[in-house]
């Protein structure tokens, strides 16, 4: 059986109250519809903060947790657009959005949780923040290694960002408008957890796409096994490689080109595709050939069928596609095991053969 289908989870906070509501709101549709047309498995829920309407797991004033789960653009639209200005706290709104992520990291294929913040933080009153609740929000959201995106200030980075390296730099010398409270907490926020960002609306659309977690990170879980006996619980890894030069072709301004098929002694007969019989040709004789003839039906594993010198082993062989696999960081035993077999193969210069099938 292969991993299951990765996705990524997120909480969208809506500041309904903002005076740029118009600008958020076309952000947020231009996000809604690429995750509705494009079929994503990801799953978003919406909260409105600033809501004249009180609705929310914790009866928190003025939040409004819509009940719209599909993410479905013209029901999402509706709501937010009608929806009636009140004034909440933003950081619990906050809170309540670590809550319900929180909740959501057992997800099966889970990549990243985002937490997603559309606002201009200027309409709402000064906060007397509680250092303590701060803090432990923080360390909630590096806990499950959340994302954070605040989505609409009006701040001003203080250089291009190229990469995501650069991110954590470039938020601690963001630049905020002069006697504005809201901003210098949120900012203490984003540099105060591992993946924080916090831009106006056309920014923050471009990071909110591209600063998460890469699929390949997605653990493919099967435990390590030594014959019949013996298992250690472990995770594993793609490895990707970043120095690969990724080339753009150009999208052409020509008409697509349609095709037909024909039979080879007689072109003028066109032939359906659902009328076309795949197979193979030997000796005079037709045979048909089916896609479940090149199916497998061995059994998921993941097992170590024996060792050998690293000399054995040239360079070659170990380039291509690459993963590296990791203990089960909860079970102490497993995590023992693991470090325990790592360490003798290094210190002895041997290499594990695996055999690894996905189904």
């Amino acid at each position: 059986m292969s991993p299951q289908t990765k996705k990524d989870c997120g909480l969208i906070l809506f500041d309904v109250a903002s005076p740029k509501k118009t600008e958020l709101l076309n952000g947020l549709m231009k996000f809604c519809c690429f995750k509705w047309y494009i079929n994503s498995r990801s799953i978003y829920r919406v909260i409105l903060i600033n809501s004249a309407v009180t609705d929310n797991d914790f009866n928190y004033p003025h939040i409004h947790t819509l009940q719209e789960e599909d993410f479905e653009p013209n029901a999402i639209f509706s709501a937010v657009e009608s929806a009636k200005p009140g004034q909440s706290n933003w950081i619990d709104a906050l809170s309540l959005g670590v809550h319900h992520l929180d909740q959501a990291v057992s997800i099966d294929g889970l990549v990243t949780l985002q937490l997603i913040f559309f606002t201009t933080l200027d309409s709402t009153k000064p906060l007397n923040v509680d250092t303590a609740k701060l803090s432990s929000l923080m360390e909630r959201m590096n806990g499950h290694e959340m994302f954070l995106y605040i989505i609409g200030p009006n701040v001003k980075l203080p250089f291009v960002i190229t990469n995501t390296q650069c991110i954590p730099k470039c938020m601690k010398e963001l630049q905020l408008p002069a006697g504005n409270q809201n901003l210098a907490t949120a900012k203490k926020i984003v540099t105060g957890i591992r993946n924080g960002v916090m831009c106006n609306t056309k920014i923050g659309l471009n990071l909110l796409f591209s600063y998460k977690n890469s699929p390949g990170g997605q653990p493919w879980i099967l435990p390590l096994s030594f014959g019949t006996k013996l298992r250690i619980p472990a995770n594993t890894y793609k490895i990707f490689r970043y120095d690969d030069l990724i080339f753009l072709k150009l999208i052409s301004s020509r008409p697509k080109r349609s095709y037909v098929r024909a039979l080879a002694e007689n072109r003028d007969v066109i032939v359906k595709e659902d009328e076309i019989v795949r197979g193979i040709k030997r000796h005079g004789k037709f045979m048909i050939v089916d896609d479940s003839m090149f199916r497998s039906e061995t059994d998921r594993c993941f097992d170590i069928i024996g060792f050998s010198d690293k000399k054995f082993f040239p360079e070659t062989i170990v380039r291509g596609e690459t993963h590296y696999v990791l203990p089960d960081q909860v079970n102490a035993e497993a995590f023992q095991a693991f470090t325990h077999l790592v360490n003798i193969l290094a210190e002895t210069n041997k290499y594990g053969v695996c055999k690894k099938s996905l189904r």
